[in-house]
């Protein structure tokens, strides 16, 4: 998935190395605001999808907010 094309960041590619919720969030932002993200991850994963949610059912991703749930703007 590419950044979006408008927006003062348009152009501008971020290689988002970072985990956890709020380097994930600063990243999905800065991508809201037009930039191309780019996510690496580690072979395991990001360190967030190993520890279990507080509600059955629900990923902590999807409870971090609405933009760290649906990865739009970034690629992986």
């Amino acid at each position: 998935m590419t950044g979006n094309t408008a927006g003062p960041l348009s152009g501008i590619t971020v290689l988002d190395l970072c985990s956890y919720l709020a380097g994930p969030y600063g990243c999905t932002l800065l991508a809201d605001l037009g930039a191309d993200v780019i996510k690496i991850e580690s072979p395991q994963g990001d360190m967030l999808r190993q520890f279990p949610s507080s509600l059955d059912g629900e990923s902590r991703f999807f409870l971090a907010g609405p933009t760290a749930a649906s990865g739009r703007s970034r690629s992986t």
